[in-house]
């Protein structure tokens, strides 16, 4: 076994877990891990790699190197743990149930005995043990239940490196000690572990933790005692929670109780909820600190029992007693026999704080009276006192922690204070509190790799993270080296989903182990290693015996390899002895061996051998070498025949003198010299000789050419259907005219068509340049489609010139072929053949392809125009041109016009007109017609194109674009005319409008007001912009004294005027307007002082913001309305008589009642009307019949009436519908207000007059207006506040003096017509005494700007005085030079408001502005352009006290004068000069600036390939003299390069060409202007070809004029004289030497191809039958191998060759290289005995009998055989015989495959037994027989006969079955075996009574079974034969009594597995 296959055997990984209850698998999350286990590690089972294939370290069993004896000796010391292992770990593993405590179980709960636990420790170097096993054990010795211990055996690694676990201080191992998961045997959950301690430390499972404390706890045991034990490593397993401890679903409840608010509730358990970070002190539980993380979030879950089955469970409790198991198995019954047993299960959350309220329901805490199989507990508080609890994490899976519930048990929350949590938990009246769980945040945490052993850099070695966590700190797999270096980290790994891969790292050395350490937080938890194990390396050695060398001396010999085989790449030195003196030898990987090559300088004979060495360092550095030996001979030279091929090497001893020979000695064959392989080209004119179309022969082998022959075309200028060979042979009689030859031309590939088609035709290199004469000429045309018809055209021929040493073709057709034919040449020669070639004829001929084309002048397009000459009307169209359909440059086109925009008196931008013009012509003008004046059309050569431009001075007509043409003259190219030529027009459009300055859409020819802002409204008839629009307004309605409400005036200002203020007549004293611009509107408000009625008139005054002006306008009035009232008594009764005068106000409505102005004391003002009475009149007296009538007496008139009640009578009342309670006059009509007296108006101008009060009587309070004429300006008369009277009041503006009259207008209540009522007065205003209020010393009156400021100096209107401009001065100076600065300075007198200063008429260039002090307008800048003239300069100002807005502008003027020069005397002026530095006579352009350099005719390049060329000189014209920087060149082949000379006027091309060209050259001259100013540079070009050409296109040495092979491929060998490769050589041939039917040596002879040629097969003529060639490598041929096995005798000689095709003579044929030779001798073999039988070959019929066995004279294996007489069967019915052993005798170790049997009795069957080597006859016969024969047939298989075919022997016997005996009815005995007694080896029957020997597995007497270890003898008691019939045995040696059937059954079907399996097996082996 190798050392890698070694060291995988100690190595796994980690089992998958077992079964789990569905509660416990969700709860714990690993099904993914396992699955992924289970698949990944599959195929691992070897011993320590996983924890089921774990190492038994028991010590308590006696296994390990240092068993244990007693508990007691747990802690004692051995000498030889250091060097051979055994230190001990030991401890215990319990259920956490009581307490924390790790010294002697702590009192806890054992887990089952037998339970495995498992460890592995990590030594320094980082490598990790096998995982080792022990087992848990109750009652041992003085151990507490649940001890285990480990005797750690020493371990070596597959390094060979021997690890022994120390467990101090010194050596720090690490180990981890644990269970896996079990199922509990009570519960059936899972039991994880969750804790480990060590007496002293405290923890969770601090997983391969360091225990490196050398001192001992005191009270809690021993630690460590020196290097050799550790104890009390106690693990503590916490129960998963069964199911059945959760109460139905119909009885769970999730709690809602916020634990701050928990003292409003009863019937709760409290607590708080963390994760536990570092585990519990010994002994006692943890506590809660600062390093724990809260657990918000998780579930608590706790359930409760019913009162009644609370007292049960407290009864079960009392009866187990300190038996945690007897509680736990209690507690299921109890649950699972009463499911409704469990009254409530409720859910809690854990807050952010940690805490929980888990809610009951109510009075479940209360003592209460429980009722109990009969029995009365009147206040039992057992309910609150056995509950169960357990937490969840987020996701719902149940999380280990310390708590009183860490089995699945009915406790206190108190009960087992060693384990819980701190502080206690305790009861308080309702509610349990302080009932913690402090969560263990991982369990079962691991690492697994999917492989131990990795022999590959790169290799992936993948890390699984196992088990469960939550913890805070996350998880993370870490892999490092040896040294603790990080090689790889992943972070997060998940536990129980997560893995870690790592690549083995480049350089990694052999033996290194890497570890995956698995972290949780900062807490290392687990490892694992594996190791880097570097296969074994392959040394080199030598495949084949040193090549032989030959050579001639001061020659170079052929490159030798010895092959090495060096698969591993050692770095080898070669060596050589006994080389000639100028060979060297090296080692090269690449050519797979050992290389010698060089020139020797030194004869070596023909038996001189040499020794090549190989060196190389092994593993351990040390030398190590191998040798092979070869032959070499180094001759002196010789050539006879002086061809310059040595006489050994010459096939053709006698070559003619100076003939160019091969490598064979032999005269070249002659070729076409056409290198590029294209063949020649005929070309011509159809009627007119061709030029000769030489095709040149290369014939350096002077052999005798005898003619040139071509196929004959005679099919006219069609196709033709066949073709005839004409020949012009050197003499006229070899003549063959009728000659047939078919044409072999290839068809060309689609590529190479296109090729063809694309690119201009090139010259055949087989031709020799001729310059045609017109029509004429020699190329390639075409490369034509393979046809049926080929060959020269009838008048042209073919001869051979030996001058020319070419084939030449000539000659005049009529034959028009457009589209080109193949031809080919066939040129006929005498070979000059080697000495041994067969006999005859020597002629051969070679051939060459060509082209014909014999061209139709009229398909030609001469002018390249696209036209054929017959078409073509314009011949000679210069190129690229583009014509018409008649050859004639097609007419310049106007494409498009663009549409001509613009304004008059505006230059418009540019308006290009594109001209397409491919048909090349002069454009001579371009015509428009339609532009408007001011515009002009002129062609732009440089834009080709015509351009529009120009300003208009008169607008297009009406509104609407108009249109324009535009044409061009020109001149056509290939048609010269006296006159230009007229293009077709195209039309356009243009319009050019009027401008419009200010945008406001009125042009400005018609605008008055050019400065409209943006977006005014203007007038369209003026272009000023539009007053603003004073809307309509509502009544001004309100009452005297009273604030009335604002009446907004609309005001539109699309005009955007200024300055707006709104001006009212009419308004009411106490009323105001004013203009508002947030609203638009001009707004009437205020508090009425006095009546008004009638009109009001609004007007807005307002400043135009574009009529040039400060001149206020006002708008038209817009009247409106008001009425302003005194204040009326109010009505309440709404009789018609105001409250302050009625008498009886709470009159009904619709009462009639006496009117406010009654005075009788009876009818009170607002009373009833009461009627007068009416006395009605008596009725007449009638007349009596028989008297005559008298006169009756007069009726008596009725009373006036007056309807309106106003006093007068309706007979005399003039207004009969006065109201009721108005005052009338006599007339009955209302009585009208009168003015009274007016008193006298006094005041002075512009000083507000004293109110003056016109009384109105106004009896019935009738509302009026008050007006008055002769009043002063600025005075306004209203009616009073009151509204008793009119009020005269304002502030005059003129004196007046005179009469004033007062109207008073009303509208009487009961007349239709106004009234009115008008008193004089008097006015006298008076101007005030003269006053200065500005103190400018004007009065007042005569002040024309009275707010002039102090100090301003005014005019004689008392306004302030413009600014005055003084030192304004002529300006003179030069276009380009600044002038000086002309100061203006400006006075300021009359303190205006100085804006900015303005300019008139100076030059473009020169501006102005103000200087720092702002007293002084300054002029200055560089003038542009030449002026003479003036120009006017100011300031732009506001007067301070006009009142006026607008700007106005003082001035002064002068004259400029610039002038314009030209300071560099290039003729032009500065102003347009834009170079000013010109040197003195440099030819300028017209922006005055130096003409660029040109570059004159380029030279042609002309050269050859690696040969100097003749310096090429590229004049320059410079006569801008400008600085010639350098020359560049595009397009130089590799080798030439480009330089300025040194005067600077030519650039100058020399050089050595390395690669050919032909091309065009363009050469670029770098110029610096010398007077532009600046650095820029500029470059001009120049055009040239360039052809170098090429005299050893393929560079191998050899000149093309005298190379015949032109194509040779670069690297490869040539012969000097001909250019062409060398044949392949074959090295040394060794002798074939050897014997019949055995295999020769093989045999490798060296092919050296030198010449690269392409090679085919190697042969061999002569080799022995049985023996073949080949090459060594079909993809690698350096060597042709000859092997085999020799089948006859031979002798002679054999020869060796390959077949190549050479790369460079452009043939398609393979040849033979020169042969190598040597002797065969193959005898007869010795006799031989292959197979050692004794029976030679030869006579060997069977030649592969296995070694030992037994033949016959044929050599061939014995046969089987059985005696020929079998023993008789005796036996009794239904009685087991005693088996019959037929003996099979096989000495010729035959495979037997069978025994069967005829004519058995039935119940007997016949086997055959391997071990006894014997048919075996067995059974219970059922019937009798009497001596009935039976036969017996071994059916075998020989071994060495090379068949598959079996056979048999056969043998008789008889058989005699008694009946069996009637029963007697007595019973009897059964024999039995002792409990204990094993089942006998079906191979070895037990004899009743025999001893057997001690067999492994079973233990000596008082000690326990050890494997290995031999049992005591036992004594199988002896069977008791009763007279019933027995039991079977297989029964029978059960040792039961009475055993069912079916476990017969059993047993039969798995004694038949047993026979199932071991036939398998024998047919394994047989195949």
């Amino acid at each position: 076994m190798g050392r890698s296959a070694t060291r995988s055997v100690t190595r796994g990984v980690t089992h998958t877990k077992k079964g789990i209850s569905v509660f416990s698998a969700v709860a714990l999350g690993l099904g993914a891990v396992v699955a992924l286990n289970m698949a990944a590690q599959a195929d691992y089972a070897k011993p320590g790699t996983s924890v089921a294939t774990a190492i038994n370290a028991d010590a308590i069993e006696g296994n390990g190197p240092w068993p244990l004896k007693s508990w007691g000796g747990i802690e004692a010391t051995s000498s030889t743990t250091d060097s051979a292992g055994g230190a001990r770990v030991s401890g215990y593993a319990v259920i956490m149930d009581k307490s924390t405590n790790a010294v002697n179980n702590g009192g806890n709960t054992a887990v089952p005995a037998g339970t495995k636990i498992y460890m592995r420790w990590q030594d320094t170097d980082g490598q990790v043990s096998p995982i080792y096993y022990a087992t848990t054990h109750n009652n041992y010795t003085s151990a507490a239940d649940g001890a285990y211990a480990f005797s750690v055996p020493k371990w070596t690694d597959s390094a060979g490196k021997d690890h022994v676990m120390l467990p101090g201080a010194a050596k720090r191992p690490k180990i981890k000690v644990w269970f896996e998961p079990f199922n509990d045997p009570i519960t059936g959950e899972q039991v994880v572990m969750v804790r480990d301690a060590s007496a002293g430390p405290r923890g969770n499972p601090r997983v391969m933790g360091d225990y490196d404390k050398k001192t001992r706890v005191t009270g809690a045991g021993a630690q460590y005692v020196d290097l050799q034990y550790f104890s009390n490593v106690t693990l503590f397993g916490y129960q998963m929670p069964a199911e059945y401890m959760i109460a139905p679903p119909e009885r769970q409840t999730v709690s809602h109780t916020p634990y701050k608010e928990r003292g409003k509730f009863k019937d709760y358990i409290q607590g708080r909820v963390w994760l536990e970070m570092q585990g519990s002190p010994v002994g006692s539980g943890p506590d809660y600190d600062g390093k724990d993380t809260l657990a918000v979030g998780y579930k608590v879950v706790f359930s409760v029992l019913t009162p009644e089955c609370a007292i049960k469970a407290q009864q079960s409790n009392t009866k187990a007693g300190s038996d945690n198991l007897a509680r736990v198995k209690a507690a299921k019954e109890l649950v699972t026999a009463n499911p409704s047993c469990i009254q409530e299960t409720t859910t809690a959350t854990v807050d952010k704080d940690g805490y929980y309220v888990a809610q009951f329901s109510k009075d479940t805490f209360r003592p209460k009276k429980v009722v109990v199989d009969g029995k009365t507990y009147p206040l039992s508080d057992a309910q609150r006192n056995f509950v169960y609890g357990y937490v969840t994490d987020t996701k719902g899976s149940v999380m280990p922690a310390y708590s009183a519930f860490t089995d699945n048990a009915w406790n206190e929350p108190n009960e087992f204070a060693a384990a819980i949590p701190t502080a206690s938990p305790a009861f308080n009246i309702t509610h349990w509190y302080n009932t913690h769980f402090a969560v263990t945040p991982y369990y079962n945490v691991g690492i697994n790799l999917d492989k131990y052993v990795a022999n590959k850099v790169g290799e992936t070695v993948t890390a699984f993270a196992t088990g469960k966590s939550v913890h805070p700190g996350g998880s993370k797999v870490v892999w490092t080296d040896p040294a603790g270096t990080v090689v790889k980290s992943c972070d997060p790994v998940e536990p129980g989903s997560g893995s870690c891969a790592m690549e083995v790292p480049a350089g990694a050395v052999d033996g290194t182990a890497y570890t995956a350490s698995l972290y949780l937080g900062d807490t290392l938890m687990a490892m694992d290693s594996f190791e880097f194990v570097e296969p074994e390396k392959v040394a080199p050695s030598f495949t084949a015996e040193a090549p032989e060398i030959t050579g001639v001396i001061n020659e170079l010999i052929e490159e030798k390899v010895v092959p090495l085989n060096n698969p591993d790449g050692f770095e080898v030195a070669c060596t050589a002895t006994g080389l000639a003196k100028g060979l060297q030898i090296f080692y090269n990987a690449e050519k797979g061996g050992c290389v010698i090559s060089g020139v020797p300088e030194e004869l070596k004979d023909v038996d001189s051998t040499y020794t090549v060495t190989a060196t190389w360092l092994d593993k351990a550095g040390k030398d190590t070498t191998v040798t092979a030996e070869g032959k070499i001979n180094i001759t002196k030279p010789g050539d006879d025949d002086h061809d310059g091929v040595n006489n050994h090497d010459d096939k053709c001893p006698n070559t003619p003198k100076d003939a160019v020979v091969d490598a064979d000695g032999c005269a070249i064959a002659p070729t076409i010299n056409d290198p590029q392989g294209k063949g020649f080209a005929v070309t011509g004119i159809k009627g007119e000789p061709i030029t000769p179309v030489i095709i040149p022969v290369n014939n350096a082998g002077n052999l005798t050419i005898t003619s040139c022959e071509a196929d004959t075309y005679t099919g006219g200028d069609t196709l033709p259907t066949e073709t005839t060979k004409t020949s012009e042979p050197a003499s006229a009689s070899e003549e063959s005219a009728d000659s047939t030859a078919p044409s072999e031309s290839a068809e060309p590939s689609a590529e190479s068509s296109t090729e063809a088609t694309q690119n201009a035709p090139e010259p055949a290199p087989a031709v020799e340049p001729v310059t045609p004469a017109s029509g004429q000429g020699v190329g390639v045309f075409a490369e034509p489609k393979e046809s049926a018809v080929a060959g020269l055209p009838k008048g042209l021929k073919v001869e051979w010139d030996q001058d020319k040493s070419a084939c030449i073709v000539s000659g005049t057709t009529d034959v028009a072929l457009d589209t080109p034919i193949n031809a080919t040449v066939h040129v006929k020669y005498n070979a000059d053949k080697p000495a041994d070639a067969t006999p005859g004829t020597s002629e051969e001929e070679l051939e060459v392809d060509g082209t014909v084309f014999i061209h139709d002048r009229g398909l030609d397009d001469d002018d390249n125009d696209g036209v054929l000459n017959k078409d073509d009307a314009c011949a000679n169209t210069p190129t690229d041109t583009a014509v018409d359909e008649k050859g004639c440059a097609k007419a310049p086109v106007v494409t498009k016009v663009p549409l001509i925009e613009g304004t008059v008196g505006t230059e418009i931008t540019p308006i290009t007109v594109p001209v397409a013009n491919d048909g090349n012509n002069t454009i001579v003008s371009c015509e428009a017609t339609g532009l408007v004046a001011g515009l002009k059309i002129a062609w732009d050569e440089t834009a080709k194109a015509c351009v529009i431009s120009g300003t208009p001075t008169e607008p297009t007509a009406g509104t609407d674009p108009v249109e324009v043409n535009v044409s061009v003259k020109y001149d056509s190219p290939d048609n010269k005319a006296s006159e230009p030529k007229d293009s077709a027009s195209t039309s356009g459009r243009q319009i050019v409008k009027y401008g419009d300055a200010d945008g406001d859409g009125v042009p400005d020819n018609v605008d008055k007001c050019t400065g409209t802002p943006a977006g005014a409204k203007v007038n369209p008839d003026t272009g000023c912009t539009v007053a603003p629009e004073v809307g309509s307004f509502p009544k001004v309605v309100g009452t005297v004294d009273e604030e009335i409400v604002p009446v907004k005036v609309p005001v539109a200002n699309p005009g955007q005027a200024t300055d707006l203020v709104c001006q009212a007549t009419g308004l009411a004293a106490g009323l105001e307007i004013d203009y508002v611009a947030s609203e638009n509107a001009c707004v009437i408000s205020g508090t009425p002082t006095a009546k008004a009625m009638g009109k009001v008139e609004v007007t807005v005054t307002y400043n135009p913001v574009d009529d040039g002006t400060n001149d206020s306008k006002v708008t038209d009035p817009v009247k409106g309305e008001i009425a302003i009232v005194p204040p009326q008594p109010g009505d309440e009764d709404g009789d018609g008589v105001t409250d302050d005068i009625d008498k009886c106000p709470g009159t009904p409505k619709g009462t009639l009642v006496y009117p406010a102005d009654s005075t009788d004391p009876n009818k009170l003002p607002g009373c009833e009307v009461v009627p007068d009475p009416i006395t009605p009149a008596e009725p007449p007296t009638p007349a009596e019949p028989s008297t005559p009538a008298e006169p009756s007496t007069p009726v008596e008139p009725s009373a006036p009436q007056d309807s309106d009640g106003d006093g007068v009578n309706d007979d005399n009342d003039a207004c009969p519908d006065t109201p009721a309670g108005t005052k009338v006059d006599a007339k009955g009509c209302a009585i009208a207000p009168t003015v009274g007296t007016v008193p006298a108006i006094e005041g002075k101008t512009d000083q507000a007059i004293t109110p003056v009060v016109i009384p109105v009587d106004n009896p019935n309070h009738t509302q009026f207006a008050c007006s008055a004429t002769g009043l002063a300006q600025g005075l306004s008369i209203a009616v009073s506040a009151d509204g008793k009277s009119c009020e005269i009041t304002g502030t005059p503006t003129d004196p007046i003096s005179g009469k004033v009259t007062v109207t008073v207008t009303y509208d009487p209540v009961d007349n239709g017509s106004t009234g009115s009522d008008s008193q004089d007065g008097t006015i006298n205003i008076t101007k005030p005494a003269p006053s200065d209020d500005d103190g400018d010393g004007y009065n007042n009156d005569v002040d024309k700007c009275a707010g002039t400021p102090a100090g301003a100096t005014v005019d004689k209107k008392g306004c302030s005085v413009a600014p005055v401009i003084s030192g304004v001065v002529d300006i003179t100076g030069e276009v380009g030079k600044p002038i000086s600065d002309v100061t203006v300075t400006v006075e300021n007198p009359g303190k205006a408001v100085l804006n900015n200063c303005k300019a008139k008429g100076l030059p473009a260039g020169l501006g102005v502005a103000w200087n720092a002090e702002h007293t002084a307008c300054v002029i200055s800048g560089t003038p542009t352009e030449k002026v003479d003239g003036k120009y006017t300069v100011g300031v732009v100002y506001n007067p301070v006290d006009d009142s006026k807005k607008g700007d106005l502008y003082a001035s002064g003027e002068a004259k400029v004068i610039i002038s314009d020069k030209d300071s560099d005397k290039d003729g032009v002026p500065n102003s347009k000069d834009k170079c000013a530095n010109t040197p003195a006579k440099a030819k300028v352009d017209a922006d005055g600036c130096t003409v660029k350099p040109q570059v004159d005719t380029v030279p042609n390049v002309t050269g050859e390939i690696d040969k100097p060329i003749q310096d090429v000189v590229v004049p320059i014209s410079n006569e801008g003299q400008n600085k010639i920087l350098e020359c560049k060149a595009a397009g130089l082949p590799n080798g030439l390069k480009i330089a300025l000379n040194a005067e600077g006027t030519a650039c100058v091309i020399s050089g050595t060409p390395t690669e050919e060209a032909s091309n065009k050259v363009t050469v670029e001259v770098v110029y610096d202007p010398v007077d532009d100013g600046s650095d820029t540079t500029g470059t001009v070009k120049g055009e040239g070809d360039v052809s170098i050409v090429d005299s050893d296109k393929d560079k191998d040495g050899v000149d093309d004029s005298v190379d015949q092979c032109r194509n040779t491929p670069a690297g490869a060998k040539v012969d000097k004289k001909t250019g062409c490769s060398v044949a392949p050589r074959l090295g040394d041939t060794p002798a074939i030497t050897g014997k019949v039917g055995e295999p020769i040596a093989e045999i490798t002879v060296p092919v050296a191809n030198d010449g690269k040629a392409a090679l085919g097969q190697c042969q061999a003529t002569g080799l022995p039958k049985g023996v073949t060639i080949k090459w060594n490598d079909v993809n690698n041929k350096t060597a042709c191998v000859i092997s085999g096995t020799p089948t006859e005798e031979a002798g002679g000689e054999y020869a060796v060759t390959v077949t190549y095709n050479a790369v460079d003579d452009g043939k398609k044929e393979y040849k033979q290289a020169p042969a190598a030779k040597n002797t065969i001798n193959i005898a007869k073999p010795e006799p031989k005995d292959s197979d050692g039988d004794g029976v030679n070959d030869d006579l060997d019929k069977c030649p592969n009998t296995p070694g030992g066995q037994k033949v016959d004279q044929n050599g061939c294996s014995v046969k089987p055989s059985i005696p020929a007489d079998l023993p008789e069967i005796k036996g009794q019915v239904n009685q087991e015989i005693d088996p019959v052993v037929i003996t099979v005798t096989n000495d010729g170790g035959a495979e037997i495959l069978s025994c069967k049997a005829q004519g058995l009795p039935k119940g007997l069957t016949i086997a055959y037994d391997p071990m006894k080597k014997a048919c075996v006859i067995s059974g219970t016969p059922t019937e009798p027989t009497e001596k009935a024969d039976y036969t017996v047939t071994v059916t075998y298989d020989p071994q060495d006969d090379g068949k598959d075919e079996p056979a048999t022997v056969k043998g008789k016997g008889s058989a005699t079955i008694k009946p069996a005996p009637k029963s007697t009815g007595s019973g009897g005995s059964i024999g039995f075996i002792e409990p204990g007694d094993r089942l006998p080896d079906p191979d070895s029957p037990v004899v009743a009574g025999a001893t057997e020997k001690p067999k492994a597995g079973v233990a000596e007497p008082g000690k326990p079974p050890v494997a290995g270890v031999n049992e005591a003898p036992r004594t199988i008691a002896p069977l008791t034969v009763t007279s019933q019939p027995r039991l079977p045995q297989a029964l029978a040696r059960t040792g039961a009594i009475a055993i069912p059937v079916f476990l017969g059954v059993a047993l039969v079907m798995i004694a038949g597995g047993l026979m199932f399996v071991r036939q398998g097996r024998r047919e394994e082996k047989k195949h």
